[in-house]
């Protein structure tokens, strides 16, 4: 369950997001053919993609800069 509190807007699927978890925060609207419904996923896949891959070079430059963890 998601608290809510870090709530962002994505106008691709014209819906609020949590930004910690992905999930969406609002329900399909119900139309078969709504182009903001119709292809939204279960949850915002795209900013998740983005934070990992964020979170991959940063760990990347973190080794490089200081060596591998012991």
């Amino acid at each position: 369950m998601c608290s809510k509190k870090n709530a962002v807007f994505s106008p691709k699927h014209d819906a609020y997001y949590c930004r910690e978890c992905y999930a969406w925060l609002e329900g399909h609207c119900g139309g078969e053919v709504c182009e903001y419904c119709a292809s939204r996923p279960l949850a915002n896949e795209d900013p998740k993609k983005v934070d990992e891959e964020i979170e991959t070079i940063f760990f990347y430059a973190l080794v490089q800069e200081f060596g591998p963890r012991n």
